[in-house]
């Protein structure tokens, strides 16, 4: 899917249930959100019961200056994770060597580390989700938060998706790539289907506390991307920590680390094995190793249907 990070200040509501892996359906069931339907990332102010939504009581509350971050394919939102941590907190890899990963830049819906534990850390706070624009805590838009969303093209995130879900133990499965693909292009369990999330996101990518990135052209050019996400951030970095921060996230890098690579999930039990790990190639045009010609057409209509018009543009190949 589509990744988002925030940067959350003081203030976060408790909420509701763990939503890893579910559909808007079951979402809209367990956490009393307004779940987006067939209006694109549109909010809809429609609630289980029928009434009003209060963002004050459905949502998780963010403060001034928070910021938040979101992702369509999981090695590109712990990617995009370490650089932002490493970018507010002046390149100091020595500190990001001291913690896990998910413990520094927690999931918003996941049990661990758990709301309670992003409530009682100082601000600022910075989280990550998987939500699609409709049921992200409108707290988090009012209190202004600084998201950064990155996207992928659809081809490799469909792979990427498929290697995780035969990963993840939960999801028992064990299917081949044509039998995954028909769940990444019409159903809606990958947190809404990656082609609303996408366009919910793009349609808010000119607020000024938005910033919208692509896979590839972090993986192209990551110092340039790097300086573009500390200048959102207000940050100032020298050209010494922009190359410290390149280096220490560079994909080789990250899936030696342990702290980063999130290796804690296999020795909890959480992977299944001989599925390898979170990172496996981080390439752009791996999908050309398991498309067939029919699935690169059905994915090229898809795009022309649902993103074209909105003047979304992605990048298949390297090079």
């Amino acid at each position: 899917m589509v990744s988002c990070l925030v940067h959350l200040g003081p203030s976060l509501a408790r909420s509701s249930s763990n939503i890893f892996g579910c559909t808007l359906r079951k979402l809209k069931k367990d956490a009393g959100s307004s779940c987006q339907t067939e209006n694109d990332g549109e909010r809809s102010t429609e609630t289980k019961n029928g009434g009003e939504r209060d963002g004050r009581n459905k949502a998780r509350r963010g403060s001034e200056n928070g910021g938040y971050t979101r992702r369509e394919s999981y090695v590109s939102t712990t990617w995009a994770q370490e650089i932002v941590w490493l970018i507010c907190h002046d390149a100091d890899t020595n500190a990001a060597k001291k913690s896990n990963l998910e413990d520094r830049f927690p999931n918003l819906e996941h049990l661990y580390p758990g709301v309670k534990k992003i409530a009682k850390t100082p601000p600022p706070r910075y989280i990550k989700s998987h939500l699609p624009y409709g049921v992200i805590p409108a707290d988090i838009w009012r209190a202004k938060c600084k998201v950064v969303y990155v996207a992928r093209n659809p081809k490799d995130t469909s792979v990427s998706l498929y290697h995780f879900a035969r990963l993840l133990r939960v999801t028992r499965f064990t299917g081949t790539f044509g039998e995954f693909f028909p769940h990444f292009t019409d159903s809606p369990a990958f947190y809404g289907g990656y082609w609303r999330h996408l366009r919910g996101f793009w349609r808010m990518r000119e607020e000024p506390n938005v910033l919208f990135l692509f896979y590839e052209d972090m993986l192209k050019d990551t110092p340039a991307v790097i300086r573009k996400i500390a200048n959102f951030f207000e940050k100032q970095l020298t050209e010494e920590q922009v190359q410290k921060i390149a280096r220490y996230c560079s994909f080789d890098e990250m899936k030696q680390n342990s702290l980063s690579n999130m290796e804690w999930m296999k020795e909890a039990g959480f992977w299944m094995d001989g599925e390898g790990g979170l990172m496996r190639k981080g390439k752009v045009g791996d999908w050309k190793n398991d498309y067939t010609p029919e699935m690169s057409a059905e994915v090229d209509r898809l795009v022309e249907e649902k993103l074209t018009p909105l003047g979304i543009q992605f990048t298949y190949t390297s090079g």
